[in-house]
């Protein structure tokens, strides 16, 4: 079961106490799923708002953190991929984490995998073409979780295209999805 409990204070704290957030990649390797479960749902949020504190722990969330067979662990690790900066070899390791991802048996990581492969496309182009074959498989998932999930990411690249296109800028491989 998923509960927020003291997820919120706990990520104020640490964005108090920068200093904290290696006493939560810690506490995602130890061996209780809860407190694992809890300390990866505080990382994901600190990565929404300061993606920058992760950048000394991509090492642990790359390496032993994206081996942990948890789903919870594995979803969240797959929202907080497309929030860091990664080296090229750095993203070549997410790209394979994330394409395992895809074979699990969570439907929200699954989900999520999609979507860390799609925005790992949008900053990576030697990616993008990947990520465009797996929106058109996923838009036909017998998954609500993966479908919906797809067509979200779907919303958003047009959204995106149509910004672009009226700046002039748009990208032919978003054109699959918005028809400009």
């Amino acid at each position: 079961m998923r509960s927020p409990g003291n997820t919120r204070e706990l990520v104020r704290d640490v964005l108090q106490d920068h200093g904290s957030v290696d006493v939560l990649v810690r506490a995602v390797q130890t061996g209780d799923k809860y407190v694992r479960m809890r300390a990866m749902d505080a990382l994901q949020k600190i990565s929404v708002e300061h993606p920058e504190l992760l950048q000394p722990f991509v090492p642990d969330l790359l390496g032993c953190i994206a081996k942990i067979p948890q789903q919870e662990v594995q979803w969240h690790v797959a929202q907080i991929i497309p929030m860091l900066q990664l080296t090229s070899e750095q993203q070549e390791r997410a790209h394979a984490i994330c394409r395992a991802y895809l074979a699990a048996q969570s439907r929200i990581v699954q989900a999520w995998a999609l979507t860390a492969l799609v925005r790992l496309g949008q900053m990576n182009p030697s990616y993008r073409q990947e990520g465009d074959a797996l929106l058109e498989q996923a838009l036909k998932s017998d998954s609500a979780a993966v479908r919906t999930r797809a067509e979200l990411l779907v919303g958003e690249l047009c959204a995106t295209s149509a910004s672009l296109t009226h700046r002039g800028q748009a990208d032919s491989k978003l054109r699959p999805f918005t028809g400009l």
